[in-house]
């Protein structure tokens, strides 16, 4: 490890990371798997405590690696939020060191923030300039972009030019960096399609192999589909782990609480579960097939998915807009004058769209009560985008504090429509992942069905072989493949199933973690899954009885 990684660590050699952490955990490792190995005589429990054995041997030498790419990631997630923020923020007569105290206490930056109060702290304590300041942390850091904008910075105050112009003059240069991250996180996207498609097709051809696999083995086909169903679920975790560590996050919605679209949501999907759960028993004793049911029964689910899609669809469209609009406020504000709540006065004849009735309620509490800023933050919570709240806490507490509002509303807008530019690109690689997903889902449902049915067929051919000869050539054929096999079309039809019902619900989660939506919204492309699967299993099952009618007998 180098000297940024321990930095990175917060600490300053190898001795102290193995002292603090390496071999602390590693005695630790080592004692819990003595005691699995001499207080446990089961050899299954004592292989359990060798792979958990193991596993932390390997996060141990991972952990920095994770910590590392954690940090760096979350400092390319805020980029775009830093440097809107710093430009609007520079506008303010603010000088270096209030100024960058104000970065160093927004601790919704998280990395960013812990950077600048590096800094802070060397300028206060250590007692050097901003410009050495600057350099030494940008050599403490992994991330290219910020290293290389804080080396800037350092050059620019070394020759103690303005601040102001210096962000400003920024805004496109890290956008563009911006930039390069997001369209980085969108072939990552594409690399895991297609390790998804691969892995998918991987799982099938296995499945299709185990449910064919008690023909030559003997082995219980209902054991065997144990094994699928754990595989499955290993796979969409890997998966879904994958994405978690490997991949910037662009939420779609803030976090700033439920606001009414996200409020209805949940009513929605209440609603829904309500559905299903009123569905169930009577469904459940119709006669028809097991995947029918869990399709029919999954229909309500549809609704929420359904309406949690339209909460998503306005707020794109208010992320649209919000552009527009922050930029004719921010002009009005600074030519006119006055107070934010008679520029809005004067902005509410005109035509904005879905904001208008946002805007009306933000101008009317802003009347009645004397608390702006919440004022401000229920506009926020009300619009349900994490981009509208983020900006508009810039540009408002910005313009309170004495900033120049056109100045901060043109960078608002300029860099918003670049992220929406980013977005609109990124919506045709989600709808690509979408396509890939059932085209996975319906690949597994044809080649299980299909599997089982042959393997269903071919148990009952081989049954009837053994049903009219003697003990001698019984004995023969049972060397060539088992004759005491016990495969239940139904029983079997019940785990295909369920490892169809996890594999669309893993799906629809993996999709929406993607895209940044809400998981309610997913359930459409659940509820969707769902009936595919059951129309296979219907017409398979069909095409299979016509052809080999005298087989299906449960």
């Amino acid at each position: 490890m180098n000297k940024k990684t321990y930095n990175a660590l917060g600490m300053s050699s190898m001795k102290e990371y193995l002292m603090s952490y390496f071999l602390t955990i590693l005695m630790l490792d080592i004692v819990v798997l003595l005691i699995f190995i001499f207080a446990f005589y089961n050899v299954m429990i004592q292989g359990l405590g060798f792979a958990l054995f193991f596993i932390i041997i390997l996060m141990l030498l991972v952990y920095p690696s994770i910590i590392i790419d954690s940090q760096a990631r979350n400092i390319d997630e805020n980029l775009h939020y830093f440097i809107t923020y710093a430009g609007a923020l520079s506008t303010i007569n603010l000088g270096r060191k209030e100024l960058f105290y104000d970065f160093s206490q927004k601790g919704r930056y998280r990395e960013i923030a812990n950077i600048f109060s590096k800094i802070y702290y060397l300028v206060q304590s250590i007692k050097v300039d901003f410009s050495t300041a600057s350099y030494k942390v940008a050599n403490t850091l992994n991330t290219e972009h910020f290293a290389r904008f804080l080396e800037r910075m350092g050059i620019s105050l070394s020759f103690n030019a303005s601040l102001q112009k210096f962000f400003i003059d920024e805004q496109k240069a890290m956008m563009n960096s911006y930039e390069i991250v997001y369209k980085e996180s969108l072939e990552r996207i594409k690399l895991i399609q297609e390790m998804y498609v691969s892995l998918m097709l991987s799982f099938a051809f296995l499945l299709s192999t185990v449910l064919l696999l008690p023909f030559l083995t003997g082995l219980d086909p209902n054991y065997m589909m144990q094994f699928g169903l754990l595989g499955i679920v290993l796979v969409n975790v890997i998966m879904m782990v994958f994405i978690k560590f490997f991949l910037p996050t662009d939420r779609l919605f803030h976090s700033l609480g439920y606001e009414e679209g996200r409020k209805n949501m949940i009513k929605w999907f209440i609603i829904s579960i309500t559905g299903c759960l009123i569905l169930t028993p009577i469904v459940w004793n119709m006669d028809i097939p097991i995947m029918l049911k869990i399709a029919v029964v999954g229909s309500p689910l549809m609704l929420c998915g359904w309406y949690g899609r339209k909460v998503e669809r306005e707020i794109t469209n208010r992320d649209t807009l919000f552009p527009s609009f922050i930029r004719s406020f921010g002009d009005i504000h600074q030519s006119k004058g006055g107070t934010l709540t008679t520029t809005i006065e004067t902005l509410l004849p005109h035509n904005f769209g879905i904001l208008d009735g946002m805007l009306n309620r933000v101008y009317k509490r802003l009347k009645i009560t004397s608390d702006k800023f919440n004022s401000w933050y229920y506009f926020s919570k009300e619009s349900g985008s994490a981009l509208i709240a983020e900006f508009t806490d810039i540009f408002i507490s910005v313009v309170y504090r004495g900033g120049s509002a056109d100045i901060a509303g043109e960078i608002v807008s300029d860099n918003m429509d670049r992220i929406n530019g980013l977005r609109d690109q990124k919506k045709e690689v989600v709808s690509t992942m979408r396509g890939n997903v059932y085209g996975s889902f319906i690949g597994i449902a044809l080649t299980i069905y299909i599997s089982l049915l042959v393997s269903v067929v071919l148990f009952d051919i081989f049954g009837s072989v053994t049903t009219d000869i003697d003990a001698l050539e019984l004995d023969v054929i049972e060397d060539i493949f088992p004759s005491d096999l016990d495969i239940s079309f139904q029983v079997l039809s019940f785990y295909v199933a369920i490892i169809l019902v996890i594999q669309a619900f893993f799906s629809a989660y993996i999709v929406k973690e993607i895209d940044g939506g809400h998981p309610i919204s997913g359930l459409m492309d659940v509820s969707i899954m769902l009936w595919v699967g059951a129309l296979f299993d219907i017409g398979l099952t069909y095409l299979f009885m016509n052809m080999f009618s005298s087989f299906f007998i449960a």
